[in-house]
């Protein structure tokens, strides 16, 4: 089982896989606390999954030193097209499979293992933070650590709560770590580990 409590103490002290020079290589929006804790969840897992890619610097710091038996993500790079080329080159290093396409409308019976990690970083909208866990739930392992950026907004918790309610999901543990001014968690993670 992922030790969320120590992934998140090791991210605060900025200890994980991912050395000095690497983290300044991490290109993207995000913190390299938030980058370090991706990494400590994912060397506990077997899968990943991420949604809502940018620039590639999550994904490489959640992959980064870590072997998995199967990592995958999702972007139709509909935030800003002309990033594509960029992401490619800096992830092309990485083992994973990667789908262009709608995230909601990706047919989720592609996926070649269930997820036991999934790092959510796609539209923020009410009904996108619904359709985030009612989407991909057929993909994910029977208990499974849900991670999501920008959890400082409100309607983002509101939405996974909901859904995993109006789901009939188990919520064993939730992590609340907030943005703050220096940003150090970025805006917001929310960590939630779910069981169907």
């Amino acid at each position: 089982m992922i030790d969320i409590a120590k992934a998140i103490e090791q991210a605060n002290k900025k200890q994980s896989k991912i050395d000095a020079s690497t983290i300044q290589e991490l290109v993207g929006l995000s913190s390299p606390r938030v980058r370090h804790l991706l990494n400590n969840l994912a060397s506990q897992s077997n899968t990943y999954l991420e949604v809502g890619c940018y620039l590639g610097g999550t994904l490489r710091a959640a992959l980064h030193g870590n072997t998995l038996e199967y990592a995958a993500a999702v972007d139709n790079f509909s935030m800003n097209p002309s990033k594509r080329v960029e992401f490619f080159k800096n992830t092309s290093m990485l083992n994973f499979e990667f789908f262009e396409e709608d995230s909601f409308t990706l047919d989720v019976s592609k996926f070649k293992k269930p997820f036991e990690l999934y790092f959510y970083d796609g539209h923020h909208s009410f009904e996108s933070q619904y359709k985030a866990i009612e989407h991909f739930l057929p993909a994910m392992a029977n208990e499974f650590v849900y991670v999501c950026d920008d959890w400082d907004m409100k309607k983002i918790p509101n939405a996974t709560f909901s859904a995993c309610k109006n789901l009939n999901l188990h919520v064993e543990e939730v992590h609340n770590l907030p943005g703050g001014e220096n940003k150090e968690w970025w805006g917001g993670i929310g960590i939630v580990r779910i069981r169907k």
